[in-house]
């Protein structure tokens, strides 16, 4: 059984899945993620993946608030590997939802090391995220498909599996 999406309170810029999430973001650029409780049985809920989010206080606020309201409720906030800033641009442009502040696309097109200096956004993303209460690890959206994320890993202090017969 698919549940379908539904407006809450006729609001414009949070939307709420009926039967499985406890809160929504915004789908438009520049609207807030919001937390807003649900009345659903908890029992159901033990983990939330949550959308790629370049705010640190939207994500701050998020997780306050499902920490105060549901505090057994695990949280994946998902971060993404670029390679500089084309693609923050493409994601800022084209992806509903997603919305990149000017200052980090800036910041990463004006380094004399693009590459890099989008490696230390979402290694700044990650610590902050994993700072957070209820979060308990992260989602990871590679795009780079380099060395990039065994180094996130290593830079997180995740020890990387040994392989069959090392």
């Amino acid at each position: 059984e698919r549940s379908t999406l539904r407006r809450r309170n006729n609001s414009p810029d949070v939307l709420h899945e009926s039967r499985f999430a406890v809160g929504g973001s915004g789908l438009r650029h520049g609207t807030s993620l919001k937390f807003v409780p649900l009345g659903i049985q908890v029992g159901e809920l033990q983990r939330s993946q949550l959308q790629i989010c370049f705010h640190a206080k939207r994500l701050e606020n998020y997780c306050a608030g499902v920490a105060s309201s549901v505090p057994e409720m695990h949280l994946l906030p998902t971060v993404v590997i670029l390679k500089g800033a084309r693609g923050m641009n493409f994601i800022h442009a084209k992806v509903p939802g997603i919305d990149i502040p000017r200052e980090i696309i800036e910041r990463v097109e004006k380094s004399s090391d693009p590459a890099e200096t989008a490696y230390q956004v979402v290694l700044e993303q990650s610590l902050h995220a994993l700072s957070q209460p209820n979060v308990r690890g992260l989602h990871i959206a590679d795009f780079r498909h380099d060395e990039s994320l065994e180094r996130l890993m290593n830079d997180l202090g995740r020890i990387p599996r040994q392989k069959m017969g090392d």
